[in-house]
């Protein structure tokens, strides 16, 4: 698994899944303990242990990995008395799926074929417009008020005072590099905030933070170090 690949995929696909701060953190604590344990397929995780990750009750851990389980983030199997199963799953098929859909559709008659490459053909130059128009879309710091809008609509409990003031003092920049997109840092100041909420911050992942932002540049490096460092 491209662990790289799988956590932009993780930050790109948030606005649209709206996952819960919890959801999110239960997912982070799954990626993290898979990739310790070298990607095996399937791994234990006990509820005591994800508490202690994320933050979250016992109760709240069910919820959460049932939600996860629906919008296809992950798969588990309960194993009785002992610790429950897990298994994280590609965020990154879209590519393959429309591989897939492409072989069934073999058998069908030659017009509606070309058709349906026509339409994917039209998809992607759309698409490609897209990535294009956003690349060269300027950054403009939000105000205050749109801050406190976004945030009052997510109820998260952020105040755009205290976002607007911190990133301007740093030049509205994420680390190094300049920021493309202050609703997704919104959205991962959220995540910081549900974990640290919950419990005291776990050094796997307070040495990932920066200046109360989740620096997934950092996670990503930092993972990449330590799958080196064991010989992969």
């Amino acid at each position: 698994m491209d662990l790289f690949a799988e956590l932009k995929a993780f930050k790109i696909l948030q606005p649209i899944n709206r996952l819960s701060p919890g959801q999110r953190s239960l997912w982070l604590a799954l990626f993290q303990i898979a990739n310790d344990l070298h990607w095996r397929e399937w791994f234990s995780a006990a509820n005591v242990t994800l508490q202690s990750e994320c933050g979250l009750s016992r109760e709240g851990i069910i919820k959460a990995r049932n939600v996860l389980k629906q919008k296809g983030y992950i798969d588990y199997k309960a194993n009785g008395t002992n610790a429950t199963s897990y298994k994280i799953l590609s965020l990154t098929i879209a590519d393959s799926t429309q591989d897939s859909t492409q072989d069934s559709t073999q058998g069908s008659t030659q017009g509606s074929t070309q058709d349906s490459t026509s339409l994917k053909r039209q998809d992607k130059t759309r698409q490609n417009k897209t990535v294009k128009e956003n690349k060269q879309r300027k950054f403009v710091p939000p105000t205050v008020e749109e801050v406190d809008s976004f945030c009052r609509e997510r109820e998260n409990g952020i105040s755009g005072k205290e976002f607007v003031a911190f990133y301007a003092s740093k030049g509205w920049k994420v680390g190094k590099e300049p920021m493309k997109d202050w609703k997704q840092a919104v959205i991962t100041w959220e995540c910081k905030r549900e974990r640290d909420g919950g419990r005291k911050a776990s050094n796997k992942f307070t040495e990932f933070t920066s200046g109360g932002d989740y620096d997934f540049d950092a996670v990503e490096e930092a993972m990449q170090r330590k799958r080196m460092g064991a010989g992969e």
